[in-house]
């Protein structure tokens, strides 16, 4: 009996001390996470905020990042769906209606998707500050005939033959026709996928071209699944939804921070975007993407500058730490926007919304935010910004915001409820 004590009295502090080293190790993991994420610096698989379309602040997923240069290369985390892309390609379609000809095989160069990616996007999605952070690169004729040839003798990615058929031979006529290009923001390549897709989110099931091939509705294009993460060759892309990347300088390296420490100490390794947003009316947000258009519940609340007479629903927006957000009353949240693209919460808990006001730039006081909720089954939202959730299931927070100056942020987060 007492060697059967002794025994178990070694086990237990056995268990004790591992349990203990688990746990400082999580502290310390958390710890280095915490400060990470307060020095501003990044890595491969982050998320960041950055630009606005149709009204909607864009998430993107760093794919890579260097912090000598501080440049990292972005894709965006969704596949996105524009009123402008809508028009661009229907103002393409209604040229080749006018002229009485139809869409056939067009080079990169060429495309529309590189106009619009790099004329309107380029110029009317971001602010003068965020544009001069986008660095302008080339991708030369060689590496893309190369990264079309690496598809074409690869055989892991590609749906058709993976489906049974038979792999096709490089078509020869595309393969000669690639050209050197330079561009602010285009798609990925076909190795440039094949390389960081583990990287990449797949949240929703959706269909987007590449780079390494032609677009105009082309002769054997290439696009990415999605749901299958494989390369599906098309002749004709019915889709809208795109993928855009680009590579961003995400602060200042150490030698212009060196530089400049005599007169600007200042400077921060964080990006922000200014008080702007897209040309699109803010009353067509909401319905910008499919996620937002099942039936929802609603709530607002109004935050003002006055400290007189009030409802619990007003507050000013107050300085916590380095950061200041708005209209929950605590300042602060387990789910901040617009960093936060996705949050996963029990069924039957709670999670509190905050808007992050630094990132925005906001100085302004007043302002009117609006709680919705796509899935009243899945979760619902109060006034303040107050998720419970209600059942199993996945569902859109959508929150806007409307400023007194006229401006109106949308943002939203996946809410995934087990």
């Amino acid at each position: 009996m007492r060697r059967a004590i002794k025994v178990s009295k070694k086990i237990l502090a056995f268990s004790l001390a591992v349990f203990m080293g688990v746990a400082v190790l999580g502290l310390s993991l958390q710890a280095d996470a915490a400060k990470k994420k307060s020095s501003g610096t990044y890595a491969e698989g982050d998320d960041i905020a950055f630009g606005t379309l149709d009204g909607n602040i864009i998430n993107w997923t760093i794919l890579t990042y260097d912090d000598t240069t501080k440049v990292a290369l972005l894709v965006s985390r969704k596949t996105l769906h524009s009123y402008s892309v809508l028009a661009y390609r229907d103002s393409i379609n209604q040229m080749y209606l006018n002229s009485n000809s139809s869409a056939g095989y067009v080079k990169w160069e060429d495309n529309y998707w590189r106009g619009w990616l790099n004329q309107i996007f380029y110029n009317q999605c971001f602010t003068d500050a965020e544009r001069a952070t986008i660095q302008k690169t080339s991708l030369t004729e060689e590496a893309a005939q190369t990264s079309l040839m690496n598809f074409y003798h690869d055989t892991t990615l590609d749906a058709y033959y993976l489906a049974g058929n038979v792999k096709n031979s490089l078509n020869m006529n595309i393969y000669n026709n690639q050209s050197t290009t330079s561009d602010y923001i285009f798609f990925l390549s076909t190795d440039e996928y094949t390389e960081y897709k583990d990287t990449m989110k797949y949240e929703t099931s959706n269909t987007w071209p590449l780079r390494t091939n032609a677009y105009d509705d082309p002769a054997q294009g290439l696009f990415v699944n999605d749901t299958k993460k494989l390369i599906e060759r098309k002749y004709y892309y019915l889709g809208d939804g795109i993928r855009p990347a680009m590579y961003v300088k995400l602060g200042k390296t150490d030698e212009e921070k060196a530089a400049e420490s005599g007169t600007d100490t200042s400077s921060t390794d964080t990006i922000t975007t200014s008080d702007t947003t897209s040309s699109s009316s803010s009353s067509s947000t909401s319905s910008s993407t499919s996620t937002t258009s099942t039936a929802s519940t609603a709530s607002s609340a109004t935050t003002t500058a006055a400290t007189t007479t009030s409802t619990s629903s007003t507050s000013t927006a107050k300085a916590t730490s380095s950061k200041k957000y708005a209209n929950n009353g605590t300042n602060i949240g387990n789910i901040t926007l617009p960093d936060d693209a996705s949050y996963s919460m029990t069924n039957g808990s709670t999670a509190q919304v905050a808007i992050n006001l630094d990132y925005l730039n906001s100085t302004d006081k007043q302002y009117n935010v609006t709680y919705k909720s796509s899935d009243a089954s899945v979760f619902t939202v109060d006034s303040n910004g107050l998720i419970t959730s209600v059942g199993k299931g996945t569902g859109t927070l959508t929150v806007r915001m409307k400023k007194s100056n006229g401006k109106t942020y949308t943002m939203t987060c996946r809410i995934d409820v087990t």
